[in-house]
């Protein structure tokens, strides 16, 4: 119902989701910020403007194509940027959780991890 349930769900389930695979997280996350945010960050502080443009064109039509299949507004792949920090955000929480100790937390619960 909340933004912040949204990022407390989707945290305890992200590091989870790759077996706990710390290195295989990482680069998810480092591949999230290098494609989809950087890019922009460099376009807006005025660096090497043609191929993070080009990054940002393919990204973006990459996603378009994906709304176009499932039938999703297209004006979210403009969005894409914002969506890969966020996520990236999802994932050092959801490492943070895991290595905690009380492990994730949600809807007032706290889950044991099962980290190896």
């Amino acid at each position: 119902t909340s933004a912040t349930e949204v990022i407390a769900g989707f945290s305890k389930n992200f590091f989870p989701a790759t077996s706990y695979n710390l290195p295989l997280t990482a680069f998810f996350i480092v591949h999230l910020l290098a494609i989809y945010t950087a890019p922009v960050v460099m376009l807006a502080a005025g660096l090497a403007w043609p191929l993070p443009l080009l990054q940002l064109l393919l990204a973006a039509y990459v996603r378009l194509a994906i709304a176009g299949r499932c039938r999703m507004p297209w004006w979210h792949s403009l969005l894409q940027p914002v969506t890969a920090a966020l996520a990236a955000f999802i994932g050092f929480n959801s490492i943070r959780w895991a290595y905690s100790s009380t492990g994730p937390r949600w809807k007032g619960r706290s889950y044991a991890t099962n980290r190896r």
